[in-house]
């Protein structure tokens, strides 16, 4: 039983750009032919799949099938035009040879449009798409993207809410009490949102930094700042404890004696 292996160039790359004739027939035809074509034009899919009708052709006869590689090139006008061409190489080829089945090798959905016509003339035993690893399109968005996820404000503004509504999630039935889950994350994520939103986190940042530059000046301001927070933490505890004593009586004093009690003891 004779194969053929078919490799399809349906727009005649290897007529307009390497300068050869089709049909190319043998082994060493064909190396010769990808060689230029690859020359010629270094990108072009059509080289991937002759050498990938190639591979083929050595699997089959390392296997002992009766095997014969054949490419075959349409016309640039790609359509009618250049299947009739392919149709016209195809019956003379098997008007010359006898060949029981057919391998069909092709880099894309173009070239096996043409599959109708080969069928209609010889049982396909099966179809090889050639696809290319290396995408320059795929490539460049991967790496576009590694390089946006390198960049740390972009990757918190993306990893720490999600990271944030996990957390949360997990708190959530670890308590045992799925169902504030969801009010949970909202909240959790909101407050994230609105605290970069608002921008505090660079008001931190540069008060910080400020903070830090009179420290290291030697600047008596930063201390007193220091001591004010403090003294206004202390006071403001004093005087809601003062306040909740008040109330924690039998009868309520009234609003405008808690403040005086509240400002009083903060004072």
């Amino acid at each position: 039983m004779r194969t053929l292996v078919l490799c399809l160039d349906r727009d005649d790359d290897i007529g307009r750009k390497a300068g050869i004739a089709s049909p190319v027939i043998g082994r060493s035809a064909n190396i010769e032919a990808a060689t230029k074509l690859a020359v010629a034009d270094p990108e072009d899919s059509d080289i991937n799949t002759i050498f990938g009708g190639i591979q083929e052709y050595d699997r089959l006869s390392a296997a002992g099938t009766d095997v014969e590689i054949v490419c075959i090139a349409g016309d640039r006008d790609v359509g009618v035009v250049s299947d009739n061409k392919i149709a016209l190489q195809i019956d003379d080829l098997l008007g010359k040879d006898e060949f029981e089945n057919v391998i069909f090798v092709s880099d894309g959905a173009e070239d096996e449009s043409v599959l109708p016509i080969i069928e209609s003339r010889i049982k396909i035993n099966s179809v090889k798409r050639i696809r290319v690893k290396q995408s320059e399109s795929i490539e460049s968005t991967y790496y576009l993207i590694k390089e946006v996820l390198s960049d740390p404000k972009i990757r918190g503004t993306i990893f720490i809410p999600i990271g944030l509504a996990f957390i949360t999630f997990a708190l959530a039935y670890i308590i045992k009490r799925p169902e504030l889950a969801v009010a949970g994350i909202l909240g959790v994520v909101g407050t994230y949102l609105l605290y970069n939103g608002f921008g505090v986190g660079s008001s931190i940042d540069r008060y910080r930094e400020t903070a830090t530059e009179s420290l290291y000046r030697g600047k008596i301001s930063f201390i007193t700042y220091i001591a004010a927070i403090i003294i206004g933490i202390i006071a403001t505890v004093q005087g809601a404890n003062a306040c909740w004593d008040g109330i924690a009586g039998d009868i309520f004093p009234g609003y405008v004696i808690l403040s005086m009690i509240f400002v009083q003891t903060s004072v």
